[in-house]
């Protein structure tokens, strides 16, 4: 969730902020403290160096599979949530405020 979060805030999502606030809240005595404070901080626009990268890779600054490789090989599973979470960000994007 917080790689969605993250990505929709970065990306301008008009909706980031009232999807970030609802997916904290429901969190509340779901997970860890540490999961929560990483829920805050993408709601804040502030990610790790890894996911920023791909981001920067994204948009042509710098070469996309070193920085994928990168976020993948992130924690045990940390990095590939992430990963999946900016994906589905870009998704939402493209679905939702794109003009058609």
């Amino acid at each position: 969730m917080a790689g969605t979060i993250a990505g929709l805030v970065l990306l301008g999502h008009p909706s980031a902020e009232r999807f970030a606030a609802g997916v904290y809240a429901l969190a509340a005595g779901r997970t860890t403290e540490l999961s929560r404070a990483l829920l805050r901080h993408a709601a804040c626009g502030r990610v790790s160096a890894e996911y920023a990268s791909v981001l920067h890779a994204l948009v042509g600054e710098r070469p996309l599979a070193p920085a994928v490789a990168g976020l993948l090989s992130t924690g045990s599973t940390s990095g590939r949530a992430l990963a999946l979470g900016l994906s589905t960000a870009i998704d939402l994007v493209e679905r939702t405020t794109r003009p058609r």
